[in-house]
């Protein structure tokens, strides 16, 4: 029985790789070890795909279903079990390699070089996979202009209006590619110039700003889009003036139905968030009585409030926390995974 890494590897080689659509077992262990790239994809439901799109079924019952009945009469108000379905639909994504000649010939670890690229290639699609699954908005926005001119090395850029983006993703600025990591009203953050290969340079106020289309997290809607369209939400800014605290995840825990605070699969929830968000509860509870303060600052306690765990994740927005059982976040993978070498460049494979 060879491992994950050793499937895949029987089909890639660096030194003569070409084109080529993974058999099912090598398929099967690629997504294996994307999964296992972080603790959401693992916890998260996963779902292999036989075709591009595929249907899962999803069946639920209210509550009080059972009735009264008198001898000899008819039950009234038969309950059927409602039946509905959520559409996987699949989009096409690379992850773009380089693997340079010499990188091959004076790499230190001899045979196990391949195995470390692969490793390193599914873990960086499992980590990008994840910030997919949560941020992906397929929405784009009207787009927006400079309210202030930008130079070439600034870090912060002034918009007309930031409403509609995305908390992180990239901008085109006339000829050049902008990242930026946060997002505030009438600006963005965090900005890297020059990026996806373009030009840092200086731009005039009132200059058109838009998103990138092909940026990775336009590719569809995650679970944040989906879940702010039919998911129970709590606006918290009006709560404990916005500051994260036990007040914000009892409102939660009000906002959540009771029949799934008293299932049998209850013991599942978790309080998923950002580790920065994570601590700030943490630290709201270090004002509180002297020896539970000193026992969460000893990271002995304060990771279960109200009994259930949180689960941390750099990939959720900070300032959101999102209480559900795990399973309930489904992904979907198609099982048709190429590896290919870039016509451009031989010491590119995707």
């Amino acid at each position: 029985r060879v491992n994950n890494n050793e499937a895949i590897t029987k089909a890639v080689s660096t030194t003569t790789i070409a084109t080529g659509v993974l058999s099912p077992e090598q398929a099967h262990a690629f997504v294996q070890q994307v999964f296992e790239a972080t603790p959401m994809l693992s916890a998260a439901r996963r779902v292999m795909m036989g075709a591009r799109k595929m249907n899962v079924d999803k069946l639920g019952v209210g509550s009080r279903l059972l009735r009264r009945r008198s001898e000899g009469a008819t039950v009234a108000g038969m309950a059927a079990v409602s039946a509905s379905q959520v559409q996987l639909d699949a989009v096409n994504l690379a992850l773009p390699w380089e693997i340079t000649e010499d990188a091959i010939r004076f790499n230190i670890e001899g045979e196990r070089f391949e195995e470390t690229v692969i490793s390193l290639m599914t873990r960086q699609v499992g980590v990008d996979l994840n910030d997919l699954a949560w941020n992906g908005n397929t929405t784009a926005p009207s787009g927006t202009t400079l309210g202030a001119s930008l130079s070439s090395s600034a870090t912060t850029m002034t918009v007309a209006s930031s409403a509609g983006y995305p908390d992180a993703g990239v901008l085109q600025v006339e000829n050049e590619r902008i990242y930026y990591a946060s997002r505030a009203s009438g600006a963005f953050g965090g900005l890297v110039r020059g990026y996806d290969g373009t030009t840092a340079a200086s731009h005039a106020n009132s200059t058109a700003v838009t998103l990138v289309s092909d940026w990775l997290t336009t590719a569809l809607n995650g679970w944040l889009v989906q879940g702010a369209a039919s998911a129970h939400t709590v606006d918290g800014s009006a709560i404990s003036s916005g500051a994260m605290d036990k007040a914000q995840l009892k409102a939660a825990l009000a906002a959540m139905p009771t029949r799934y605070l008293t299932s049998a699969a209850s013991d599942r929830l978790r309080w998923i968030m950002h580790p920065r968000t994570a601590y700030a509860f943490y630290d709201s509870l270090t004002d509180h009585v002297a020896s539970s303060g000193d026992l969460i600052l000893l990271g002995t306690n304060g990771k279960t409030p109200y009994g259930y765990p949180i689960l941390e994740d750099p990939a959720v927005p900070t300032g959101t926390v999102v209480f559900t059982d795990p399973r309930n976040l489904i992904i979907g993978l198609a099982m048709d995974i190429r590896v290919s070498r870039d016509a451009g460049s031989k010491d590119v494979i995707s």
